[in-house]
């Protein structure tokens, strides 16, 4: 699903820019600061409702500026039709439309546009804490499993409505009755990503063998709460625990994953460098699932490259990428730093002060 017209309007330094992508490989080269990241950022509130590097929307309107706005089309399958996109920002909130029709979640876009983000942060996912990798899984589920969304916004409803119980010291009977929605939205959220992991391992090696080399890749899920013990179970006697917390400690909320490299966890046994390499495999895994399962493509952001991969590491990635089938826009400071010929059709563009222009 390529995006085939991008305007940005007020986006950090970016203008007024309007292209028409390749729906293979965008390079996009440019000195520092020049505004080569804000495109793919502006991509990314085009198909995801925010930036990926800041905390809040308006932080990315220009200086000066009232509203930020990006338009696009997006080819909705091989033959079309081109469906528009478009997203604004300004001091009267953030609005959204598909098609003409106003897009009342974030949710709506990202199912119209998928994207996947590979940014000079991308180790996080090896680092930080669970809520990283919580959202790296659902990503990857979303796309793939109609139901989870919807499964998704039932069991968090439920579950404020439970840790507000709990806060307020309610009774038994209260607690019970949103018990039983938890219970079968969790039971629900478990067994979709169980079998989404279990697919995902399945094609996993054929990319962390071909970009990382570090021997057997292994991501375990781990639910949330303890291993074949029912979650309705494990609520009933965790309730006088949960009471003294005032929230719900234990559920699909808490789910993980663990990514080892043999027996060791991947953040303690890699350097950063082998890191990088191996969350670049792990992502471009989701990617092909994505497109095993449902035939759809997807739109690679892959900011900076260079300084996330060296040469040869990058040739081995975009060799992939053009055998997935996938849109890439990749930034980079120099213009030779990806050299990608035997795609069939690509497209360069070249950021300076804010402004973009294709290369012929």
């Amino acid at each position: 699903m390529p995006i085939t017209r991008l305007k940005i309007t007020d986006v950090r330094n970016l203008q007024a820019v309007e292209i028409r992508p390749s729906p293979s490989l965008n390079v996009i080269w440019g000195a520092n600061a020049s505004g080569k990241t804000s495109v793919l950022e502006a991509i990314h509130v085009l198909g995801r409702g925010r930036s990926f590097r800041a905390g809040k929307l308006e932080h990315l309107v220009r200086h000066g500026q009232e509203r930020l706005q990006v338009f696009g089309t997006v080819m909705e399958g091989p033959e079309g039709p081109e469906i528009p996109i478009g997203v604004e920002r300004g001091k009267d909130g953030f609005r959204a439309r598909i098609a003409g029709r106003d897009v009342r979640t974030a949710a709506e876009l990202s199912e119209r546009l998928p994207l996947m983000v590979v940014s000079p942060d991308s180790q996080a996912l090896l680092e930080e804490g669970p809520t990283i990798r919580r959202q790296f899984l659902d990503w990857g589920v979303f796309h793939v499993e109609p139901r989870f969304w919807d499964v998704w916004v039932r069991y968090d409803r439920a579950l404020r409505q439970r840790n507000a119980l709990l806060r307020a010291r309610g009774r038994n009977a209260a607690i019970d009755a949103w018990d039983g929605e938890l219970i079968r939205c969790a039971t629900q959220i478990d067994h979709f990503r169980s079998a989404y992991i279990e697919e995902y391992c399945a094609v996993l090696p054929q990319f962390s063998d071909a970009l990382a080399a570090l021997g057997d890749v292994v991501v375990d899920y781990q639910r949330g709460w303890p291993a074949e013990e029912p979650y309705e179970d494990m609520l009933k006697r965790n309730r006088t625990r949960d009471r003294e917390l005032q929230h719900t400690h234990l559920g699909p909320h808490r789910a993980d994953l663990r990514v080892r490299v043999g027996k060791t966890l991947a953040r303690d046994l890699l350097s950063r460098g082998q890191q990088k390499v191996l969350v670049v495999a792990l992502r471009m895994a989701q990617v092909a699932v994505l497109r095993n399962r449902t035939g759809r493509g997807c739109t690679v952001l892959l900011d900076d490259l260079a300084a996330e991969l060296d040469a040869d590491h990058r040739e081995k990635l975009l060799l992939l990428l053009r055998d997935l089938g996938v849109q890439a826009f990749v930034t980079a400071v120099e213009r030779n730093a990806v050299t990608a010929s035997w795609w069939d059709t690509q497209k360069m563009f070249h950021v300076e002060h804010g402004r973009l222009t294709e290369m012929v």
